[in-house]
């Protein structure tokens, strides 16, 4: 009985994280930039700004795998692969989070993105989220399966030497879904998001974003990137919801790695590595 209550309560504390916290990054930079990146053209802008990928050259994939906070059992996958196809660049995500067989929640996405000019990008996102939840009565296993389908839209444009704006339009079919049985919810509210990256200098940059979501609530995360010899990358970023975070990044040829960390006051800490090749 114990251990039920105790997996029940895990499994509360998981949802109740992602809907008050709201999700976990979906890369180490975008970890160290507290989400900042929808004006970055990133591999991972596949689950951020779909037009993010349109600039990216040749074939691209970036892997992270690693354990959640401090709960036993609870992991956290993603792949992403960008994929040259005539005048477009397809993008390729998956990301998983489970606790052990008990909760698992899978996001698939297809992305499609394209660039006008050197100033002017945009792209294409559909979305298929799986989640599989316990029931109430038995814990041990798992027992509803629930689902959604929404896309996003994204654009990039460069006004000037000094300035990148971007509009994200996310979650626009608004779906909800409940877990019933436990009365919980998880709502995938339709936002809005615009960003602004200005170019101090080549190698150093900050980068804001301001969220509407439908609810009227406003969110507010900012990131400064600073690249060293253009090998090292130190980076720091500030969420009005999640605090501060930090990071770094190496360039090494085809091969580039990062660092992403985020402290959450009653989950713990947040480590994320990435594995980025480029071909």
């Amino acid at each position: 009985m114990k251990r039920k209550l105790f997996i029940t309560g895990i499994v509360i504390l998981l949802i109740m994280q992602l809907n008050l916290y709201g999700e976990i990054e979906k890369s180490a930079r975008a970890t160290a930039l507290s989400g900042a990146i929808n004006t970055l053209y990133d591999i991972n802008s596949i689950f951020y700004n779909p037009a993010g990928i349109s600039l990216l050259t040749g074939y691209n994939l970036s892997l992270s795998f690693m354990p959640l906070y401090n709960v036993e059992n609870l992991y956290y996958f993603r792949i992403a692969a960008v994929i040259p196809v005539k005048n477009f660049n397809l993008g390729i995500g998956l990301f998983r989070e489970w606790l052990s067989h008990i909760y698992s929640e899978n996001n698939f996405t297809a992305t499609l993105s394209h660039s006008f000019s050197p100033y002017i990008s945009s792209g294409i996102n559909l979305k298929f989220n799986l989640i599989n939840a316990p029931s109430k009565n038995d814990v041990s296993d798992i027992k509803d399966t629930l689902y959604y389908i929404t896309f996003d839209i994204g654009a990039i444009i460069h006004i000037f030497k000094y300035l990148d704006i971007s509009f994200t339009g996310a979650n626009l079919t608004n779906p909800t879904i409940s877990f019933s049985e436990e009365d919980l919810s998880k709502e995938k509210l339709r936002s809005f998001v615009i960003g602004e990256k200005i170019n101090i200098r080549d190698y150093f940059y900050i980068l804001l974003n301001e969220q509407f979501k439908e609810n009227k609530e406003v969110i507010f995360n900012t990131g400064s990137e600073l690249w060293l010899y253009n090998t090292v990358a130190v980076r720091i970023g500030f969420n009005e919801n999640k605090g501060y975070s930090m990071g770094i990044g190496l360039k090494t040829g085809r091969i580039n790695f990062d660092f992403g960390l985020k402290a959450y006051e009653y989950l713990g800490n947040l480590y994320q590595f990435d594995l980025n090749l480029r071909y």
